[in-house]
């Protein structure tokens, strides 16, 4: 083992291993060791034994980022990435070798993403339960939180650019159950039908429901159910 002092003060130690690599071995200040094994690709593996005896591992991507895993107690691998702000990312592969990213936010709360096998990429909000309060993917930038309800519904909410909310529930049915809570209050919900038309409810300040389909043509059909039953 060849120990080489440092300009500032500490002492790194590179052992050969048995295929040539080379393990440095750089105790910080407060007697933790730092261990640095290059890879074959020129990335550094960086290790980091814990007070609990756990072992960090930091891989330092070409972007900048800090890919650290701490593998658990039941030998799953928990792998932290650092962004540059300093927010701390956390992925653990799954059983089925999908990866869940999870980041804690400011807040407590617990963002989860989980790429799809097509690419796209589901997130996840824990709450400090354990419950699963959204989803939130997007391409566009918008966010879509899909909130799963007492009754097992699904619920999801895409704020709109102006601030709206649209809330996307799926029905027993199928069928899909839009509500756009609007400024006063009122609920506009649209609800696509089997043949592609939309749907609207609006209901009215004395309980009415007036409905409106829009046609082939652009034009806009209104039934207003009455008291009795009867469709106007």
């Amino acid at each position: 083992m060849a120990q080489v002092p440092s300009s500032g003060g500490a002492v790194l130690a590179r052992v050969p291993s048995s295929g040539c690599a080379v393990l440095e071995r750089v105790p910080s200040s407060g007697g933790a060791v730092l261990a640095r094994v290059p890879s074959s690709g020129g990335a550094v593996l960086a290790r980091v034994p814990s007070s609990g005896g756990a072992v960090l591992e930091r891989v330092p991507s070409s972007g900048g980022a800090v890919l650290a895993r701490v593998p658990s107690i039941g030998g799953t691998v928990l792998a932290q990435v650092l962004s540059s702000g300093g927010a701390v990312l956390a992925q653990v592969p799954s059983s089925g070798g999908a990866v869940l990213a999870r980041v804690p936010s400011s807040g407590g709360a617990v963002l989860a993403q989980v790429p799809s096998s097509g690419g796209a990429v589901l997130a996840q909000v824990l709450s400090s339960g354990g419950a699963v309060l959204a989803w939130v993917p997007s391409i566009g930038g918008a966010v879509l939180e899909w909130v799963p309800s007492i009754g097992g519904a699904v619920l999801a909410r895409v704020p709109s650019s102006g601030g709206a909310v649209l809330e996307w529930v799926p029905s027993s049915g199928g069928a899909v159950l839009a509500q756009v809570p609007s400024s006063g209050g009122a609920v506009l919900a649209q609800v696509p039908s089997s043949g592609g038309a939309v749907l609207a409810q609006v209901p009215s300040s004395g309980g009415a429901v007036v409905e409106r389909v829009p046609s082939s043509g652009g034009a806009v059909l209104a039934q207003v159910p009455s008291s009795g039953g009867a469709v106007v």
